[in-house]
């Protein structure tokens, strides 16, 4: 089997979705807040 198919089967299904999402901040220099990150990492911290 060659690489290329090997990395097509181990590829993450949410992958173009992060790609995109870092495509975006990287050209636009912007970063988004998530409050439910913000909240539940401080609650699962504690």
């Amino acid at each position: 089997m060659d690489e290329n198919k090997l990395r097509e089967l181990a590829r993450d299904p949410s992958e173009d979705y992060y790609l995109a999402a870092f495509k975006k901040l990287e050209d636009t220099g912007k970063n988004t807040w998530n409050w439910a990150a913000f909240g539940g990492g401080f609650l699962w911290f504690c």
